[in-house]
């Protein structure tokens, strides 16, 4: 096992006496127009390289050791900072091991802090890749293959500002106030837009932003009609039609979802994944030729600089996967779980309840099945409520350029069916839902009504999409409480145990403080660190 030195909590301090004075750097592309205008070998290169920005580390590695910080590995740092958001992944370690805690403990979220500017910058960056290649295409004169890259980047873009647009909308809650930017955005950034207007863009509405989108992805639906990728880290006319069924359940134009989610499935050939299929511990979750379900990966190669350098500790599965011997997982400490009461909601025969190593003593301990090279060591001392749900490349826990050589899920065919199915509740029918639930639990059943049978929509979705990045988006769209506090959690209380009234007031993203300093026209969000009181455990003495 690797010999992890560092410590989170000097990082913390640090990152907390640097405050503001954090100096920022403006986001760079794979290729520059320039560049890329000189043949057709370059284009094709900066489309590759929007794939590749994805999982792109951020600050760079320190030259003297190697190393970066452990939380910055791209696209997949940004989904699991979306999910220990939120309720049912809670922060574990007591010790200092978890760099994401600061996400967990709603501490330094504000404008003067480097985990903003990660989250900030790492947007910009690929969006600049998407403006890039877009700005040299010219429609009118493209050849078929040319329109197919314009499609791609047209589906990046959005994406990017899909993820963007409802991360940073403020939206009312009962922690912060701030009528001024209240249902704002961010700005929109369009190729040949001059300085000059750069430095004076203001963020724009829900609205604005989601016309913005469609536009994009109406284009990239014509221009990927038979496109056929070599791989699936390439959007196809499906996912356009995917990214149209996001941003419509964001406006809440339920039919048009609906209707966007179907297109999308229609546009494909997909399949739920089986139960072998998702606990299969060379493949579970890792690789997207093995299922018929995912529609868009991101997929990380063994030559992956988050892999090569630092030993692969800041790397996706070095986080994720509490199997693998390399990263910040497992022994190490920065453990991924579900939360108790999360788990125990789940029905023991729904087959994704054994991604998670049940209690001690339950019916279901022994039922979670491990990758053949796990030490059982390390099997011995995960706590309840492990996860196992991502499983190392090939299954393999020790080497980082084959265990963390792996895909991540952007866009699976569940997704879709989700969608359906709430916009099928909401018109009073749970029919949709009990049939997707079915294919992982064959008893499940559902009688609920109204506003119970959408929640419990949302509560399979969570169980569905744990780790994933999505369920974040149903949160904040629903203004739903999140729950971390009560008897037996295993939230750490005082540190991370929150009971919110309605949506936490930290699923309203903070730009950086130098946005405004360089486009006086944005106005940020409120700062929500420490706006919500801990829990306090009734019994507790004291209380």
């Amino acid at each position: 096992m690797k010999t992890i030195l560092r410590k989170t909590s000097t990082f913390l301090a640090a990152m907390l006496l640097l405050g503001s004075c954090i100096k920022e750097t403006e986001p760079t592309s794979v290729a520059t127009p320039e560049q890329i205008n000189k043949n057709s070998a370059a284009l094709e290169a900066t489309i590759t390289g929007i794939c590749s920005a994805l999982h792109k580390n951020y600050f760079g590695y320190n030259a003297n050791n190697n190393s970066a910080f452990p939380f910055d590995f791209g696209y997949e740092a940004m989904a699991q900072i979306r999910d220990l958001y939120c309720q049912d992944m809670p922060l574990i370690d007591a010790e200092g091991w978890d760099w994401f805690s600061p996400w967990s403990r709603n501490v330094a979220m504000g404008d003067g802090y480097l985990y903003g500017q990660l989250v900030w910058n790492y947007y910009w960056a690929l969006l600049k890749t998407a403006n890039d290649a877009i700005s040299v295409i010219d429609e009118n004169s493209a050849t078929a293959t040319q329109l197919h890259y314009l499609g791609i980047a047209k589906c990046f873009r959005a994406l990017a500002y899909l993820d963007m647009g409802r991360m940073y909308e403020f939206k009312p809650n009962k922690y912060t106030s701030a009528p001024e930017v209240e249902g704002l955005t961010v700005q929109i950034v369009t190729p040949g837009m001059t300085e000059a207007e750069a430095r004076d863009n203001p963020r724009v509405t829900k609205e604005k932003m989601c016309e913005f989108i469609l536009d994009d992805l109406e284009d990239a639906v014509k221009f990927l009609d038979g496109y056929v990728p070599a791989a699936r880290n390439f959007p196809t006319q499906s996912v356009a039609y995917g990214l149209m069924a996001r941003t419509y359940l964001w406006l809440e134009k339920y039919p048009e979802a609906k209707q966007a989610a179907q297109d999308a499935l229609d546009a494909g050939s997909y399949s739920v994944l089986t139960s072998a299929q998702w606990h299969d511990t060379a493949t579970g979750f890792n690789n997207s030729s093995a299922t018929g379900s995912w529609m868009w990966a991101d997929m990380i190669s063994s030559t992956d600089p988050t892999l090569v350098n630092d030993d692969g500790g800041a790397s996706w599965m070095g986080w994720i996967s509490n199997e693998q011997m390399f990263g910040y997982s497992g022994y190490a400490g920065g453990l991924r779980a579900a939360d108790r009461s999360f788990y125990e909601r789940i029905s023991d025969t729904d087959f994704r309840k054994t991604s998670f190593l049940a209690p001690r003593g339950s019916a279901l301990r022994g039922q979670t099945r491990f990758c053949a090279s796990t030490d059982p060591d390390l099997i011995a001392i995960l706590p309840d409520y492990s996860s196992v749900k991502f499983r190392p490349g090939q299954g393999n826990t020790t080497v980082p350029t084959v265990g963390g050589a792996v895909d991540f899920p952007l866009m699976r065919c569940e997704e879709m069916h989700f969608i359906i199915a709430e916009c099928d509740a909401r018109n009073g029918s749970a029919t949709t839902l009990v049939n997707l639930v079915k294919t992982r639990d064959p008893n499940y059943t559902c009688t609920k009504t109204g506003d119970d049978l959408i929640e419990e929509v949302i509560f399979q979705k969570r169980v569905e999409f744990w780790g994933e990045g999505i369920v974040f988006f149903d949160f904040k769209r629903l203004n739903l409480s999140i729950t971390r506090g009560y008897k037996g959690t295993n939230h750490l209380v005082d540190l991370s145990a929150f009971n919110t009234d309605g949506m936490a007031p930290w699923l309203n993203q903070c730009a950086v403080r130098t946005e405004h300093s360089q486009n006086p026209a944005f106005v940020n969000n409120p700062d929500p660190s420490g706006t919500v009181p801990f829990w306090k455990d009734p019994d507790a003495a004291g209380n």
